[in-house]
């Protein structure tokens, strides 16, 4: 969702090639605490659909410029104002994998 959605401006893998198909029972956007006790995953649909998510996300990596990482993205729909590329490396990819470490 981060990359394709909000760095490509695109629709992600989740509701397009993978709509109804990515073996998780409910996604989040926002976690809350109740969210883990009732998620389902299935790993035969979640696998294939991890795969293509990891191939995209490597493939933006890889046509990434130095340059790209200046590029403004609006985030005021999120409540976190013009901020750019690099930002929403540093606080959407890698915060986030930090969260749920808390």
């Amino acid at each position: 969702m981060i990359v394709n959605g909000i760095l490509l401006g695109k629709a992600p893998l989740s509701a397009t090639t993978f709509e109804g198909k990515t073996g998780i029972s409910h996604p989040q956007t926002e976690i809350t605490p109740d969210w883990p006790r009732s998620l389902r995953v299935n790993l035969d649909y979640f696998r294939p659909y991890q795969n293509a998510v990891f191939a995209a996300t490597d493939a933006y990596l890889a046509s990434l410029k130095d340059s790209d990482l200046d590029r403004p993205l609006d985030m005021s729909s999120m409540g976190m104002g013009m901020q750019n590329v690099g930002w929403a490396f540093g606080m959407l990819i890698i915060g986030h994998a930090n969260s749920p470490c808390r």
